[in-house]
């Protein structure tokens, strides 16, 4: 604690971030390079050694790979040959499957010669690849396999596949299904709707205390208990007023904040759009390097392939897995970065006669430029922590799955390594999001910018914690009735269009992917201003903190939403001078 309180910050900061930068955890920064070259060499070998085609090639009923196996490379595609059989039963869906070399396409005309490798089925009917019991067009439009032409199929064939998708949707899981997609177009409403419902962001928290007089009598004592809770929480913020005061006036200026440069709301899309880039380039390099190895058939009947794979490609397996664990911890960590840039430089250009600027293209600047190596030094920590928590989640599964009934003193060791895991995570990225607070203001390396914020955080405890508190209950009320709203608007909907409702089983699963649809657009939105109110908060401090260094009053570049706090601060000398406090 001693540290903390004789913590000061470097006065060079006074105007706001260093100008002059330099370049920071450059060892990271090669170490980053190197591994993104190694993905790529991985990915590479995947291309020249694998063989993805052969992973996703048919197999016909007798489990031989559709322009694969020997004496079927002409013989690429699969055909149902029997579609009244395989519309019946999905269990026979290909069990008269074959390898043709063409998709038969000219049926009705008469003039086709269906060319297959011959399979236990057709011998078994004594049967030849041309006399297929229903004559049918197909076409291969992305893949290998025949599909149907639904307009060339008769009527009864037609009824048992509509009867076979009614028997997948018998059950709860398959009326889910079918109800998201009869209310496609309202979830895409909804999508629409959810900018409008940004401005709704309080309230949501009423509903506990309207609904508490129906309580059963068994839990009059819980609510009474809350009531307790709640009058504990009313004293602690009367002895914490002024702290208070400043969590509310920060978060006040990180909306001031956002509301002014609208644009900053863009940077979490932009990244998010990199993210699935970046995704869908490693789903196509990790298949080929899954592909390196003997692919075979799985059991008859089905569409399952194994591999076996030798040690290294086993090994490159584990190495892609995690680099895009490091890789997706990397881009959101630049995102924040280039939010707390923005916040910091808006803050610091206030001052008595100008307003905030903030400068969002040099948060993609300083990250190119100068401290790639320190964001991937934090992502490589939060990368760490994931697959840590991943290997736990699969030993726990594996444990429940072969352990029979477990014992409550292994469930409970199981749920307390969980927690603990999650606390951890939970700290690293609280430790990771206020050094590149501190890495934007002063251009340190991560492990002293890392130190720094917590001195800082530790200096100004009751602060952090009020406005880390405050603020997380806006962000989770903001992102339940961005959700809540829009779920409502979604039921609207879906009880006013008359097809849509007559049609619906149970609105319960559109509404539930509208929520969730909600939830994560309301969350990206949402992270903007919890970033910015943790940057404002920091920065405030330092600006406070070398203000008193150099005998000022209050800080010097404060936003005017935080102007109202300085009365106060004076008012009960909780900012005062050092050296008059001394």
């Amino acid at each position: 604690m001693n540290q903390a309180e004789d913590f000061n910050i470097a006065q060079h900061l006074d105007n706001g971030p260093a100008k002059d930068r330099k370049c920071t955890d450059v060892l990271f920064y090669i170490l980053f390079v190197l591994f993104l070259i190694s993905m790529m060499g991985c990915s590479i070998y995947g291309y020249k050694n694998g063989q993805p085609g052969k992973l996703f090639a048919p197999l016909d009923s007798d489990g031989n790979i559709c322009g694969y196996d020997p004496n079927y490379l002409d013989y690429k595609y699969m055909f149902i040959w029997d579609i009244d059989q395989a519309s019946k039963e999905p269990s026979n869906l290909f069990d008269s499957a074959v390898c043709v070399k063409k998709c038969p396409n000219r049926v009705k005309y008469g003039d086709y010669i269906v060319d297959c490798k011959e399979t236990d089925y057709l011998r078994g009917k004594e049967k030849k690849c041309s006399g297929f019991p229903v004559e049918y067009d197909s076409k291969a439009y992305v893949s290998y396999y025949c599909i149907p032409d639904q307009d060339d199929l008769p009527e009864y064939i037609k009824d048992n596949i509509a009867n076979l998708l009614d028997a997948i949707a018998a059950d709860q899981l398959g009326h889910q299904v079918a109800d998201i997609g009869i209310c496609a177009r309202v979830i895409a409403i909804s999508w629409a709707s959810i900018l409008l419902i940004l401005v709704s962001l309080v309230g949501i928290g009423i509903y506990s205390y309207i609904i508490s007089n129906s309580y059963p009598t068994t839990l009059k004592y819980v609510a009474l208990g809350v009531w307790i809770l709640a009058l504990f929480y009313v004293l602690a913020l009367i002895c914490l007023r002024s702290s208070l005061q400043v969590s509310l006036a920060v978060l006040e200026a990180a909306s001031d904040f956002v509301g002014s440069n609208l644009r900053i709301v863009l940077v979490p899309v932009l990244f998010f759009i990199l993210n699935i880039i970046v995704i869908i380039c490693w789903i196509a390099g990790v298949l080929t390097v899954f592909s390196v190895g003997d692919i075979d058939n799985g059991p008859e009947g089905t569409q399952y392939k194994t591999v076996k794979w030798s040690q290294s490609t086993r090994n490159m397996i584990y190495f892609m897995c995690f680099g895009i664990l490091w890789i997706t911890s990397f881009l959101i960590a630049a995102s924040q970065f280039v939010i707390i840039v923005a916040c910091s430089t808006w803050y610091f250009s206030h001052g008595s006669d100008t307003k905030g600027n903030s400068k969002i293209s040099s948060g993609f600047g300083w990250i190119l430029r100068y401290h790639a190596g320190s964001i991937a030094f934090g992502s490589f920590i939060i990368a760490v922590v994931w697959l840590i928590k991943i290997i736990f989640e699969f030993i726990a599964k594996r444990v429940k799955q072969t352990g029979g009934n477990l014992s409550s003193a292994v469930r409970c060791m199981i749920c307390c390594c969980r927690c603990c895991l999650d606390c951890v995570d939970r700290f690293i990225k609280f430790i990771n999001r206020n050094a590149y607070i501190q890495i934007a203001l002063s251009s340190e390396n991560f492990c002293v910018s890392a130190m720094n914020g917590f001195l800082l955080i530790i200096k100004h405890a009751g602060k952090f914690s009020l406005v880390a508190g405050i603020g997380n209950i806006f962000m989770v009320l903001g992102k339940m009735t961005i959700a809540s709203l829009t779920c409502l608007f979604g039921f609207l909907i879906i009880e006013n269009w008359e097809e849509i409702h007559e049609a619906l089983d149970s609105p319960v699963m559109p509404l539930a992917v509208i929520f969730l649809i909600a939830y994560f657009v309301g969350a990206v939105f949402i992270s903007v201003f919890a970033t910015s109110s943790n940057t404002i908060l920091q920065c405030f401090l330092v600006d406070l903190d070398i203000s008193q260094q150099q005998g000022r009053e209050g800080a010097s570049h404060r936003p005017p939403a935080l102007e109202s706090f300085v009365y106060i601060a004076k008012k009960d000398g909780s900012f005062a001078n050092k050296n008059q406090m001394k």
